[in-house]
């Protein structure tokens, strides 16, 4: 299963999600998926990425008293850490 991972600043329980790049992502785990591994070496690969990010989040922004399905976040002090499993 595809991982996405990022750190973003929780502010009032609303994080927003920045745009994805490849350093976000677990690059294995991507070019073994069925779904994402023939466009994993591609340039188009973060345009499909992204997109298949706003299709689990409310316009780019997660709350994280209601997450989607496939959404962890892992509170801390400042900075909270969300992990995306894409299927």
């Amino acid at each position: 299963m595809p991982t996405i991972k990022f750190k973003v600043k929780c502010t009032g329980g609303v994080l927003k999600v920045p745009r994805i790049k490849s350093h976000h992502c677990e690059m294995h785990e991507f070019r073994i998926s069925d779904v994402f591994g023939s466009v994993s070496n591609t340039a188009s690969f973060e345009h499909i990425v992204n997109r298949a990010v706003r299709k689990l989040t409310q316009y780019g922004y997660i709350e994280s008293d209601n997450l989607p399905a496939g959404v962890t976040v892992v509170t801390g002090s400042l900075l909270a850490s969300v992990t995306i499993n894409l299927k």
